[in-house]
C-alpha cells in the first residue's frame, strides 16, 4: 500500500498553500483504518516492512517560506531539526505503535 501525498509533512500545516495534501499523522490513521477494515491478522502485520520518506517538505514548503509560515521565526535551523525529529518520533510511537489495536 502507498499512502504518499505530494506536499505532505511532519508538521500539520506544511504545504497548506498548495491545497489538499495529507500529513504523516493522517496517512498513518488512513493505514490503521485500512488494515482494520481488511481485518489483517497481527502476525501478518509483524511481518510487514514499512518505509517512510518524509521531512523535506517541512523545510521546502514551510521553514524556508517565511512569508507564508512562521516556523523560521520560531526555530533556528537546529531547533527546527530537533522539533521535526520529535514530531517524527511521536508519530511512530503514538500512531504506529498502536497499529494492531
Amino acid at each position: 500500500m502507498n499512502y504518499a501525498s505530494g506536499g505532505g509533512g511532519l508538521r500539520k500545516e506544511t504545504s497548506e498553500h498548495l491545497g489538499g495534501r495529507i500529513s504523516l499523522r493522517k496517512q498513518i490513521q488512513n493505514h490503521k483504518k485500512a488494515i482494520k477494515k481488511a481485518k489483517v491478522p497481527v502476525q501478518r502485520l509483524q511481518q510487514c516492512l514499512y518505509t517512510i520518506n518524509i521531512g523535506s517538505n517541512d523545510y521546502i514548503n514551510n521553514y524556508f517560506m517565511s512569508e507564508t509560515y512562521n516556523t523560521s521565526s520560531l526555530f533556528n535551523p537546529s531547533q527546527c531539526a530537533y522539533s521535526l525529529n520529535r514530531l517524527y518520533r511521536t508519530h511512530l510511537k503514538v500512531y504506529c505503535g498502536t497499529l494492531n489495536t
